[in-house]
C-alpha cells in the first residue's frame, strides 16, 4: 500500500456510512440494551423512552465535531456509581456461580406476591 494513498469519494462515503451506523448502534445499545426484554420474557414490562425529544438533533450534535463525539462517548460509557455497582454485583455473582455456592431453582409457573410455592425457600 502506498503511503500517500488517498481514499476515493466512494470509499470516503462508505466509511462515513459505516462509522455513522456504528455510532448509532453504540448509542442505541448504551441507552436500551442489545435485546428487547419483552421478546425474551412476556412478563418483563420495563420500557425506556429516548432521553431527548429529538434524537436526530442529538446525533447531529454528536457528529458535528470530535469534541462532541468524545464528550458523548465519555458520558455514555461512564454511567456512574449505580452502573459500577451493577458491574461489581455481577462479578460477585459470577464468582458464586464458579464456586458452585448455590443450588438451582427448578422451573415452574411465575410466582407472584402472596403465592405459596416449594421454590420460595430456595429463592430466599
Amino acid at each position: 500500500m502506498q503511503k500517500n494513498h488517498k481514499r476515493s469519494q466512494l470509499e470516503t462515503a462508505r466509511l462515513d456510512i459505516l462509522l455513522n451506523d456504528a455510532m448509532l448502534r453504540l448509542s442505541y445499545h448504551l441507552n436500551f440494551g442489545k435485546v428487547i426484554p419483552s421478546q425474551l420474557d412476556a412478563d418483563w414490562n420495563l420500557r425506556r423512552k429516548f432521553l431527548t425529544t429529538d434524537p436526530v438533533a442529538k446525533i447531529n450534535w454528536m457528529l458535528r465535531s470530535d469534541k462532541n463525539l468524545k464528550k458523548f462517548l465519555s458520558q455514555s460509557l461512564n454511567l456512574g456509581p449505580f452502573y459500577q455497582d451493577l458491574i461489581n454485583a455481577l462479578a460477585q455473582y459470577r464468582q458464586i456461580e464458579l464456586n458452585s455456592a448455590w443450588s438451582s431453582i427448578p422451573a415452574g409457573k411465575v410466582i407472584k406476591a402472596g403465592d405459596t410455592d416449594q421454590r420460595i425457600p430456595l429463592i430466599k
